[in-house]
């Protein structure tokens, strides 16, 4: 089945983003630069740096795989060796369905043509409402299909923004404390971070920044719900979910 191809072809996309992420942070997603403090005199600060802009290619390529696998699925179980035959608008109507509320699922089926063709094996539909996401969390943009869907949306028509971000759960940044101040973030690129002093409460000037660091969607000017997201965790824990999960609940219907 395409679809099998598509993930696979998102995973290979998935390693070689992964092996650019470690060769950016082994050479430090940081630079160090020299500061004035009236407190403490000579500081040494760690200015956080952006990810290679081409980050974004690679993050729009995966999650394009993935979302395209999907409508895959429904166009595999409409061309069956005994479906009947559909006509050429029904046809290019094909598409696994993503939306975000009940009634917005219903006015979607109501379309004609719709996107689940007439023609799908009995329990197909079924299998596909109750993989929306309003039937997930309590907010669904947090939902990994939605999370696909939406990225796919955004880079249709512009690139995935990403920054370097402190890993701290759901939210850039992190606490910093020290005995001169506290710094408290967000963390991301562009941000300057006073290191600790030494245990004499003099600047160590050969300190390096004490804050683990990830690659996350910050996506642009608008705030959006994939903002923060852990970029690798993400995209990996969706290519696992559509391939051992979506995938063989529709493979028994004979793709």
């Amino acid at each position: 089945m395409s679809a099998w191809l598509k993930v696979a072809r998102a995973n290979d996309h998935l390693r070689e983003l992964q092996g650019r992420e470690r060769a950016f942070f082994d050479l430090k997603a940081y630079m160090h630069v020299q500061e004035q403090d009236s407190e403490v005199g000579d500081r040494k600060s760690a200015v956080i740096l952006p990810p290679p802009e081409d980050f974004g290619l690679i993050i729009g390529d995966i999650v394009h795989n993935l979302r395209s696998a999907l409508d895959h699925i429904i166009w595999s179980l409409s061309h069956l060796p005994k479906s009947a035959a559909l006509t050429p608008k029904e046809e290019r109507a094909i598409g696994f369905p993503i939306v975000d509320s009940a009634p917005a699922y219903t006015a979607t089926m109501q379309r004609h043509p719709g996107p689940l063709p007439p023609n799908l094996p009995s329990g197909v539909a079924a299998e596909v409402a109750l993989l929306q996401p309003h039937h997930g969390w309590n907010n669904p943009t947090r939902f990994l299909l939605w999370v696909i869907q939406e990225l796919d949306r955004i880079d249709k028509h512009r690139l995935v923004v990403v920054t370097t971000s402190a890993a701290v759960q759901g939210v850039h940044g992190v606490p910093l404390e020290n005995p001169m101040r506290t710094f408290t973030g967000p963390i991301k690129s562009g941000t300057v971070v006073p290191l600790r002093p030494g245990q004499d409460g003099k600047p160590e000037m050969d300190m390096d920044l004490d804050a683990p660091l990830v690659i996350a969607f910050d996506i642009g000017p608008v705030r959006h719900p994939v903002e923060g997201f852990q970029v690798e965790y993400t995209l990996s824990r969706a290519t696992l979910v559509i391939a051992h999960d979506i995938l063989p609940r529709f493979a028994r219907f004979g793709i």
